[in-house]
C-alpha cells in the first residue's frame, strides 16, 4: 500500500507520540521536513523525516502512516453546484465525497467524526454556512480541518479570517478552480490519468497557453512577491485565473496576500490587462509553477480573456 507523502502537525504528532507544538517547533528548527501548505502557510511534514525521525529514537512505525482515504464533506442544497463539484472531484479514487443539505447535518458530523477538508455553501435552508464555520472553530473539533466555503456574495470574504482557509464566488464557478482550491488545501497531487481526463471534459473555461512578461506587485511591506519589475511569466490563462513562472518570492511568504498583476507587453491581445490575484496554488515540476486566482477583474479585461484565439 502506498504512504502519504506529507502530514499535518497534528497527524505528526499522534504518530511521533508529541503534542503538536513540539513538531512545529522541531519543523522550525529543520529537525523535521518538510513543506508550508500554499494556501495556509500550514506546516506539513514529509513522510521521509517522521520515518527518519522514528527510526533515530527506535519508534516503531504505526499503520497510521499508510495513505488513507480523504474524506470531504460537500455542503450545499445547489445541486448544479453539487454535480459540478463531483465531476471535478469524482474520479480521483483517493476521495470520497459526502453530500450534506443542511448545515445542522455538517455540525454533528464534523463533531463526531475525522474530516480532511469542508466545503460548505453559504446560503443553506436551516443554518447559514458562516454559522456553521464560526461553531466549528470555536468548539475546536477537527482542528486540522480544511473549510472551503462557496458565497453567492463577496461579502463572506470576510470568514477568512474567521474559520475558512479558502473561498470561491459561486457566480464565479469554474472545475479547475475547485480542483486547485482543493487540492491546494489538502497539499496533494492531482491524480493522474482518470482524475485528468474527467477534469478535461469538465472545463468550464478553456485554459489558453500563452508566454508573456507579467508585472506583479503588491501595496503593503510584507509582500507576498518581489514588487516593481517584471518577475514573471503569464503561461497561461482562463476566465478564472492564470498559472505564472520565474516568480521570485520574498523570503518571508504571505500567501493570503493579494497582489496585482498586470501585461505591459505591446501588441499582445492582453495588453493593459489587470487584475487582483491571489496564490492558490504551487506546482514543482521542472519549474515552480504559481496558481493564481483572479479576486478582482474589470468585465473589460474578462472580455479580452473569453476573445484569445480558441477561447470558448
Amino acid at each position: 500500500m502506498s504512504v502519504k507523502k506529507l502530514f499535518t502537525t497534528g497527524e505528526a504528532a499522534e504518530i511521533l507520540g508529541i503534542s503538536r507544538a513540539t513538531v512545529a517547533r522541531k519543523y522550525d528548527k529543520g529537525i523535521l521536513a518538510g513543506t508550508k501548505n500554499p494556501i495556509t502557510a500550514e506546516r506539513m511534514i514529509s513522510f521521509e523525516s517522521v520515518a527518519e525521525f522514528m527510526k533515530n529514537f527506535n519508534l516503531d512505525t504505526p499503520d497510521s502512516t499508510e495513505e488513507q482515504t480523504i474524506k470531504v464533506f460537500l455542503v450545499s442544497e445547489d445541486s448544479s453546484f453539487v454535480s459540478g463539484f463531483q465531476e471535478a472531484i469524482g474520479a480521483d479514487t483517493r476521495i470520497e465525497i459526502t453530500v450534506l443539505s443542511h448545515g445542522s447535518d455538517a455540525l454533528v458530523k464534523c463533531t463526531n467524526e475525522s474530516v480532511d477538508i469542508l466545503v460548505i455553501d453559504s446560503t443553506l435552508p436551516d443554518i447559514p454556512g458562516t454559522e456553521v464555520i464560526r461553531s466549528i472553530r470555536r468548539l475546536k473539533v477537527n482542528e486540522d480541518m480544511k473549510i472551503l466555503l462557496c458565497s453567492d456574495s463577496e461579502i463572506d470574504k470576510q470568514m477568512l479570517k474567521e474559520g475558512a482557509d479558502s473561498f470561491i464566488v459561486k457566480d464565479d464557478f469554474d472545475r479547475e478552480l475547485i480542483r486547485e482550491k482543493l487540492y491546494g488545501l489538502l497539499t496533494l497531487e492531482p491524480d493522474e490519468g482518470e482524475a485528468d481526463t474527467a477534469f478535461q471534459r469538465g472545463r468550464r473555461w478553456h485554459r489558453t497557453e500563452l508566454n508573456v512578461p507579467a508585472t506583479i506587485w503588491s501595496p503593503s511591506s510584507n509582500m507576498a512577491v518581489q514588487p516593481g519589475r517584471e518577475i514573471s511569466t503569464l503561461k497561461d490563462i482562463s476566465y478564472g485565473g492564470a498559472m505564472l513562472s520565474n516568480m521570485n518570492f520574498s523570503s518571508d511568504i504571505n500567501p493570503f496576500e493579494e497582489f496585482r498583476l498586470r501585461i505591459d507587453k505591446s501588441g499582445s491581445p492582453l495588453e493593459n490587462l489587470e487584475a487582483t490575484s491571489r496564490i492558490i496554488r504551487l506546482v514543482h515540476s521542472k519549474t515552480l509553477l504559481v496558481g493564481v486566482e483572479f479576486v478582482e477583474i474589470s468585465d473589460e479585461n474578462r472580455k479580452k480573456i473569453v476573445e484569445l484565439p480558441g477561447s470558448v
